[in-house]
């Protein structure tokens, strides 16, 4: 049976229905950067978060110095060992991660391809900058003094429509660079369970999942000003709503035909 699933307090809505080509799904084989499916992934995650948490979200850039390590399990090493001791800073928090990479164009490795981290915090009311310098120069083995004072960066959004958008703009966005090689998984959730997500899920009858997909389709379309898919037998649709939206939505959905 199709059925309409959405997230309450939040703007993720996905109409199911059981038919068009398969997207994602079965097993995974090794990951190799950050593909269109992963982003969709991670942006249905971000906007299944109720608007709170994410209202006073945090965007936080953690650099390599100069010289920095060039094995991909290295890099994984780190930002595990720093969001380690991110959490005994702030137990209430949640970090989302990026690894991203940017070819050096200037310094000793210029022409290399050097990783970053982009990062979401959720549940920190204050964050200390001198802590949060110091943790990431610490856990790379710097020793760089200009590493120190720029090494990472922070900055408080305010709202959730600008922390989806800087999440879609800098977070979410497709590898511009070429990836090197194997990386692993490229981004990641610490202190998931301290998040409030809440999914319904309707069942729906045909006649009720193709009146919502024409629905969905015809907002898609007007938002994004190009035409969108969902337009095969059964095919289902996926959408970032406002919170109103949602919840006429749901109601409509229920509403007999």
């Amino acid at each position: 049976m199709p059925q309409l699933e959405i997230a309450l307090g939040g703007t993720y809505a996905r109409l199911r229905g059981g038919g068009g080509a398969q997207c994602g799904g079965g097993l995974r084989g090794q990951v190799h950067g950050f593909t269109r499916q992963s982003r969709k992934r991670f942006m249905d995650f971000l906007n299944m978060i109720v608007t709170l948490a994410l209202a006073s979200g945090l965007f936080v850039t953690l650099t390599y110095p100069d010289v920095f390590p060039e094995r991909p399990r290295r890099w994984k090493r780190d930002i595990d060992v720093f969001l380690k001791r991110a959490k005994r800073r702030y137990p209430r928090s949640v970090w989302v991660w990026r690894l991203e990479w940017k070819t050096r164009l200037s310094g000793q490795n210029v022409g290399k391809v050097a990783p970053h981290f982009h990062l979401l915090a959720l549940g920190i009311p204050r964050l200390s900058l001198r802590w949060l310098a110091q943790a990431w120069y610490e856990t790379v083995g710097s020793g760089d003094l200009r590493h120190l004072e720029n090494g990472t960066h922070a900055q408080r959004i305010g709202s959730r429509r600008g922390v989806l958008w800087y999440a879609a703009k800098y977070i979410g966005k497709i590898a511009e660079d070429v990836e090197p090689g194997w990386t692993g998984r490229v981004w990641g959730v610490v202190g998931r369970d301290l998040l409030e997500v809440v999914l319904v899920r309707v069942e729906l009858s045909w006649a009720q999942f193709y009146r919502l997909r024409r629905v969905l389709r015809g907002w898609l379309e007007r938002k994004i000003g190009r035409r969108a898919g969902g337009r095969l037998r059964g095919q289902g649709i996926t959408a970032y709503l406002d919170d109103t939206t949602s919840g006429r939505l749901a109601a409509w959905a229920l509403v007999p035909l």
